[in-house]
């Protein structure tokens, strides 16, 4: 069994989600603030070729975003029915 990956979650100024940046598919996931503990689902665009794909990912508390953050974030393209890439 992989061994579950602990990433760096990033709480947005709108204190309801966290940014965290996905070294496979170069961009930031966005996940449900409060961190819990409890295994995130990778939002991935890679069909599966990211490694979180297959293990989750759990997250850690690195504190605010930083504006630079927060305005790549929101910069990402979003998909029709309105879930990020």
């Amino acid at each position: 069994m992989a061994m579950m990956p602990h990433l760096p979650a990033y709480l947005h100024p709108n204190r309801q989600q966290l940014l965290v940046w996905c070294k496979y598919c170069d961009r930031y996931h966005r996940h449900r603030a409060p961190i819990t503990g409890a295994p995130r689902i990778a939002h991935c665009p890679t069909n599966g070729d990211s490694p979180y794909c297959r293990t989750g990912y759990k997250l850690d508390d690195a504190g605010p975003a930083s504006p630079d953050m927060v305005r790549a974030a929101d910069r990402q393209e979003i998909k029709p029915e309105g879930r990020l890439w």
